[in-house]
């Protein structure tokens, strides 16, 4: 879980990955996205980043979901959260606000008559969570 962000080359870890897992085994975990920066984070990933690392490492059927917010991820910034109850209303908050951005997206989409587009889904993000499958 979160480690592809912080190697020099998530292209060739995720290749030998690959390599060594059994056909039809799945590679599951998450990736650092729209979190600040953390503990030599050299490569946060969009969701089009990770697929093509995936894809690159020949890994199939892949599922992207979105792991927690950007404004979840942004409360580890500010120095008030190293307080514990404050962190625990802060996040709660960030989780809030969040939630309610994505229901003014999905609602005016729904005006519209579509459904949300991934890219939107996907697109504010701290963290990616994904599934991976080795072809049989």
């Amino acid at each position: 879980m979160a480690v592809l962000e912080h190697l020099y080359d998530p292209f060739r870890a995720t290749a030998e990955i690959a390599r060594v897992l059994a056909p039809g085994g799945a590679f599951v975990g998450s990736v650092a996205f729209l979190e600040p920066f953390h503990a030599r984070s050299y490569f946060h990933m969009t969701h089009l980043g990770l697929e093509e690392v995936l894809r690159r490492a020949g890994f199939e059927a892949t599922e992207i979901q979105p792991g927690w917010s950007f404004t979840e991820a942004l409360a580890s910034f500010w120095p008030w959260n190293l307080i514990g109850p404050v962190r625990g209303l802060s996040r709660r908050w960030n989780r809030m606000a969040y939630r309610v951005g994505m229901a003014l997206w999905r609602g005016a989409y729904a005006v519209r008559g579509k459904p949300l587009p991934r890219h939107i889904l996907l697109g504010f993000q701290g963290s990616l969570v994904f599934r991976a499958t080795r072809p049989l």
